[in-house]
């Protein structure tokens, strides 16, 4: 697991987020958070700032229609009280955590006396053994065990409370996380820190009868979005393709065709700033054969 985000085994945010200029002026912006690699990309009109997750609406042509992009900056953390269990009335019960990015579940059931059962509702799940009528600190002190050894996911340590009965739980992936879903165990928990998100860019698509995407009114024929660039780019007929950031970073793009030609002008204001001409093998625009900058 990376260590690019913990200092003296706490998690760190400083100095992680940076933005500077990249060739031919374009502002760059990197970005990182546990749980994901370092992660830089050229801002545009959709992408304002680096990202750490982003949502999408698909079509029934599991086209995107609405990519959001969010950057996570801080984690949540909880703080869980238990109780003890009574005549083996812990077996089987569960808590639910759920990572804001990935929505990866992790389930945490009970074991008494050797007797649990998974339940099988979660994406991952680990028992907790303890004996029948076991002491709410010794059920603290079990979960807390289990707890530690899942450091892909949180940062745990016991903070007391009424005869140490209380864990202090920080996810390690930053956003809003939803409630811990406590089941029917009986413990309570308290949010100590509300994560946090914010969104960085968003671009909504629509498409014609060829499914070609329309972006702010031109339709872009031959193209794809690329929602984990956020560009559009030539449809990845050929491994040579080149990449193009179509109505993004231009006030206007038109497109006109002719034969197995289609050319894009670029505008900033009513300055033409750039022509591309892409090529196909035939009307079908079934292979690229070149493109050319003019």
């Amino acid at each position: 697991m990376s260590e690019f985000n913990k200092k003296n085994g706490e998690l760190d945010f400083s100095n992680i987020k940076q933005t500077q200029l990249g060739p031919g002026n374009v502002m760059r912006a990197s970005f990182s958070e546990l749980q994901s690699g370092l992660r830089t990309l050229d801002t545009n009109a959709i992408l304002k700032d680096a990202y750490t997750h982003f949502t999408q609406i698909l079509n029934a042509d599991d086209l995107p229609t609405k990519v959001e992009y969010w950057q996570a900056t801080s984690p949540s953390k909880y703080e869980i009280t238990f109780v003890r269990d009574i005549n083996s009335n812990l077996l089987d019960t569960y808590i639910i955590f759920e990572e804001y990015i990935s929505k990866r579940t992790i389930l945490l059931y009970y074991d008494v006396d050797g007797n649990g059962t998974a339940p099988g509702i979660a994406d991952e799940e680990y028992p907790v053994a303890i004996i029948e009528n076991d002491s709410a600190f010794v059920v603290a002190l079990s979960t807390f065990t289990v707890l530690k050894t899942l450091s892909d996911y949180f940062v745990v340590r016991s903070v007391g409370g009424s005869l140490y009965t209380k864990v202090e739980v920080q996810f390690l992936q930053f956003g809003e996380t939803s409630p811990i879903n406590l089941g029917t165990t009986g413990f309570s928990s308290t949010q100590t820190k509300v994560g946090t998100s914010f969104k960085v860019g968003e671009v909504f698509i629509d498409y014609n009868t060829t499914k070609d995407p329309i972006y702010n009114g031109n339709v872009l024929k031959g193209m794809v979005y690329n929602a984990y660039r956020g560009i559009f780019e030539v449809k990845p007929n050929d491994p040579k393709s080149l990449v193009f950031e179509l109505g993004i970073n231009y006030d206007k793009v038109e497109a006109s065709y002719s034969g197995n030609i289609e050319t894009y002008t670029y505008y900033l204001g009513l300055n033409v700033v750039r022509t591309t001409e892409v090529e196909y093998t035939d009307d079908c625009k079934d292979s690229l054969v070149e493109v050319r900058i003019i």
